[in-house]
């Protein structure tokens, strides 16, 4: 695996559904050259013009500061980072009960996410900004951690915390901890501690785990608790089920958190059947069921759900699928239908998803198509279409009728030259459309140039352009 860029490959080739070491080659004999202290420094600057006065900069800067220890542990620093001409997500309009997750694409953040808690204790999102940054993370030995703090002029602070030991590879435990700060609001703090368990097998590994969480706020309440366990088998070929339990007080709070729904119980039995195939134009074929049921506050709840998905080696997929329930005193049904093609080439992938059913009485319709387009040789272009009506529930609970939206997105990339890109990006979401375009310059050495006209994450057209240079020191 090569981290940075993101590149992972496994010799021999191996297409089963669990990874197992047992069916990789083996490398020995090697012995890897000491790792030496290694830094970074990139102060930048930027100058922004816009007709938004709060936007206005005629000139500022920051400093963006990261080393590797010879131990392998990443720190990085940040001072005034920006954030504003990051290209954010585009949420999908399809139904949710829900707040939905969305990843958070600031390299603050990213970097060794893996080391930090659980979007249910921390989203990284519910940090919308801040002026100090600090964060460190690694593994050495059978130690595993991360540490994070962003600072915000006035006494915002969001600290974070993760730590696991791990028993060789069959096992761990931990614990996770956010401290969360904010002038004029409670402070809250959240933490779990959990563990877990692997009992590997020649045809099935069977495993445990369970996490307890825990918050505390200050004032009257906010003080509760969160469990949940798993238990189930995995098989290389064949049938793989678990089984859980989540129960969420009513007053568990974590501010930091993505906490979908308090004061609920859910029990949940998933069974998978897939088959892999080595020598056919097939490569998968899985079979599903799951049954869910439990209570919240409203009401019951039940959800019953089956699926089908087939994997063909030539990049096509089709997964066909239904569900039926109750949810919080209304019926809950679906269909659904997913079809892509040319999975495998991300200048010629595409796809389709229509599903209907029932949502709060209301009927329920979404569809979606996407398509990317290869142009020419260094410009590629991708556009997608989304259109739901759907019902939802206002503040006190009651039923607003089905309303219809609809979005779309184009994006479109050419490469200027080595390590130079143009691109743009239009978004039309009901009657707002927006747009920007960017102008990218990265190097290896000296100094890179971005240039953005219009805002990438605004609703709606701005008379916006930002130039910013980076210097890597």
């Amino acid at each position: 695996m090569l981290a940075r860029e993101e590149d992972r490959s496994l010799w021999p080739a191996c297409f089963a559904k669990v990874f197992d070491t047992q069916n990789c080659a083996r490398w020995t004999g090697l012995e890897t050259p000491p790792v030496r202290f290694r830094y970074v420094l990139m102060p930048y600057a930027l100058s922004v013009l816009s007709e938004e006065e709060g936007e206005r900069e005629l000139l500022t800067a920051g400093l963006d500061a990261r080393g590797t220890l010879s131990n392998g542990v990443v720190a990085l620093a940040t001072a005034n980072p920006d954030f504003s001409n990051i290209e954010d997500v585009v949420e999908t309009i399809d139904f949710t009960y829900t707040e939905r997750w969305l990843p958070d694409p600031r390299p603050f953040f990213q970097e060794g996410s893996g080391y930090f808690p659980w979007s249910n204790l921390f989203y990284s999102r519910r940090v919308e900004d801040f002026d100090l940054g600090a964060k460190a993370f690694g593994t050495v030995g059978a130690e595993r951690f991360g540490v994070l703090d962003a600072y915000r002029r006035g006494g915002e602070n969001h600290f974070v915390c993760s730590y696991q030991h791990h028993f060789g590879t069959t096992g761990g435990i931990g614990f996770n901890g956010v401290d969360r700060r904010v002038p004029g609001e409670p402070d809250n703090r959240a933490y779990s501690v959990f563990g877990s368990w692997d009992w590997p097998g020649e045809d099935v590994d069977r495993y445990v785990w369970g996490d307890l969480f825990g918050s505390h706020t200050q004032g009257e309440g906010g003080d509760d608790t969160m469990v949940t366990y798993e238990v189930g088998e995995r098989r290389r070929q064949g049938l793989d089920w678990h089984v859980g339990v989540e129960q969420i007080g009513p007053e568990f709070r974590a501010d930091d958190g993505l906490v979908y729904e308090t004061g609920v119980r859910n029990t949940y039995y998933h069974f998978d059947y897939e088959i892999s195939y080595d020598d056919s134009s097939v490569q998968e074929r899985e079979y599903d069921l799951r049954y869910n049921y439990g209570h919240s506050e409203q009401g019951p709840r039940r959800r019953l759900a089956v699926g089908y998905d087939v994997d063909w080696r030539a990049g096509t997929r089709l997964r066909v699928g239904a569900e039926t329930g109750v949810r919080d005193g209304f019926d809950s049904e679906e269909r659904y239908l997913r079809f892509g093609w040319n999975r495998n080439d991300m200048y010629r992938g595409g796809g389709l998803r229509w599903v209907w059913g029932e949502h709060y009485g209301e009927d329920y319709r979404f569809a979606e198509i996407y398509q990317a387009f290869r142009l020419a040789p260094r410009w590629s272009m991708r556009i997608g279409l989304e259109r739901v009506t759907a019902a939802d529930l206002d503040d006190e609970g009651n039923v607003v009728p089905a309303e219809t939206a609809s979005l779309g997105v184009l994006q479109t990339t050419y490469e200027v030259g080595e390590g130079k890109t143009a691109s743009a990006r239009v978004v039309r979401h009901g009657t707002d459309t927006n747009a920007y375009a960017a102008y990218r310059q990265r190097l290896r050495r000296g100094m890179d140039l971005l240039v953005v006209v219009g805002d990438p994450n605004a609703e709606e057209w701005v008379n916006r352009l930002a130039i910013k240079a980076i210097w890597c020191l």
